[in-house]
């Protein structure tokens, strides 16, 4: 199944520049030479770096995106094996202290993925499945709390 393109604006399309409190000064990240789709807007901020599901190129897998603003640089993981590849059917969250991935099917359930050591791309696992109650017509904004 092919990776369909987010309608989100692509990484390429902006300048990323840091701002440091500690030099009280900005610098712009070098190097990012490829042009990722961003699925959304804002990224997940986390252990200094901001996370995006990501994907380069029509057809390719999506990948999760991480850029470290402490040492300026970025780095692609491997997203957990879902059965949706559509990445407009997965965001990423924050699940207490790790990162995680919601799989929505839509009207039937969410697939809840937790990446157990952080940047460890064979460290994602499948917390849970929650089905869709009939009493709620979409819940494509539901987030896990604790």
């Amino acid at each position: 199944m092919r990776t369909q393109l987010p309608n989100g604006p692509t990484l390429t399309d902006y300048n990323v520049i840091v701002y440091g409190l500690k030099t009280n000064s900005w610098s712009r990240l070098q190097g990012i030479s490829k042009q990722y789709y961003l699925s959304g807007v804002w990224g997940i901020f986390m252990a200094g770096a901001l996370h995006w599901i990501a994907i380069k190129t029509l057809g390719s897998e999506s990948c999760l995106l991480i850029l470290d603003l402490g040492v300026k640089n970025y780095r692609e993981v491997q997203m957990p094996k879902v059965e949706n590849k559509n990445v407009n059917d997965m965001c990423i969250v924050r699940f207490e202290k790790s990162l995680s991935v919601l799989e929505y099917h839509h009207h039937v359930r969410i697939d809840v993925w937790v990446m157990n050591n952080y940047g460890v791309a064979n460290s994602w696992c499948k917390l849970s499945t929650v089905g869709q109650p009939e009493v709620i017509r979409s819940f494509v904004s539901i987030r896990p709390m604790a």
